[in-house]
């Protein structure tokens, strides 16, 4: 009975192996199969180690009975490191995504608004040459508005975009 049960487990292990190494390239965030197929085959490598000594040594009780007990702990905690472990990891990484999508303060990206970017904190060199760009169209729009007799500097300060005055020869005032 207890070969009828090694085998069918052996079996399911190879199987779920196979299925693992099958689905290995679906998404972290819809599958856990990479890490179920670490799993599984550390408890192969485990069970091809353990058996040939646990039958070597069934007859000395004591090293029988540590071997036993080291089997199961490492099995165990293969299955609770692959599984919970990048669970973690991944809930970190949202998490600090989170974050700096709070710190950038994007109106852009999730509104599908396009335009005026706020951003706090670092920027990239894009990102700079992309706010520099806006600012120069937001001054010609106020020089163009301007020029068609609308007074837009007070539009934009009760808005809240702040648009420097140009100076003749092109520099930006203070």
């Amino acid at each position: 009975m207890v070969s009828i049960f090694a085998a069918i487990n052996i079996l399911t292990l190879i199987a779920a192996n196979v299925q693992a190494f099958r689905a290995r390239q679906i998404s972290d965030e819809f599958s856990e199969s990479k890490w179920i197929g670490i799993c599984l085959a550390s408890i192969l490598q485990a069970i091809i180690i353990a058996v040939p000594v646990a039958v070597v040594t069934r007859d000395q009780p004591t090293v029988f009975n540590i071997l036993i007990s080291a089997f199961l702990f490492i099995i165990s905690m293969t299955v609770q490191a692959t599984i919970f472990i990048p669970k973690y990891m991944l809930a970190r990484k949202k998490a600090k995504a989170k974050l700096r999508g709070q710190e950038s303060g994007s109106l852009g990206s999730s509104s599908g608004i396009s335009g005026i970017r706020i951003t706090r904190g670092f920027q990239t060199p894009a990102q700079k040459l992309q706010e520099k760009q806006q600012k120069e169209k937001m001054v010609a729009l106020q020089a163009i508005l301007n020029e068609k007799g609308l007074d837009v500097t007070s539009i934009f300060d009760e808005v809240g975009i702040d648009v420097s005055e140009t100076n003749k020869d092109g520099a930006e005032e203070n």
